[in-house]
């Protein structure tokens, strides 16, 4: 009967798209860890965090632009040639939000190892707004939601 039971919850975890594992963990409102083979969608997430909370400001020739967008990361490697190992990665972005708020958002990526997300934020209400956006799309492009 547990042999029974187990396939059950294996299968009803299968078709539900789950793992035992999450993907994204959060540890309070202002860091996240993700699993390390993640780390493409979590950067494909956070850009689209930054499009759906940034202030755009529309220009003459009927574009959009974010002039407080600021971003940039450093990389650490070991070896050379096809020995060449990346050790850790930190990047960042900083932009003002719809609200006039200031957003910075780092992440650290050691591989095999674990991805952080920190989140930092000027208003208390505006960093659980964007702590729970930034977790809905990281899951969301993790799991393959939509």
């Amino acid at each position: 009967m547990k042999v029974i039971s187990s396939c059950i919850v294996g299968v009803l975890l299968f078709m539900a798209g789950c793992s035992s594992d999450p993907p994204v963990v959060s540890h309070g409102s202002e860091v996240l860890s993700v699993d390390p083979a993640f780390a493409e969608q979590v950067s494909i997430a956070l850009v689209d965090v930054h499009r759906e909370m940034a202030h755009w400001i529309d220009n003459e020739d009927n574009t959009k632009s974010d002039p407080s967008y600021k971003a940039g990361s450093r990389r650490w490697k070991t070896g050379t040639g096809d020995n060449e190992k990346i050790t850790c990665e930190r990047s960042y972005m900083e932009f003002r939000t719809d609200k006039d708020i200031l957003v910075r958002i780092e992440t650290v990526f050691i591989p095999d190892q674990t991805l952080l997300v920190s989140l930092d934020c000027d208003d208390e209400e505006e960093t659980f707004r964007l702590h729970n956006m930034v977790m809905e799309k990281i899951r969301a492009k993790c799991v393959g939601e939509s």
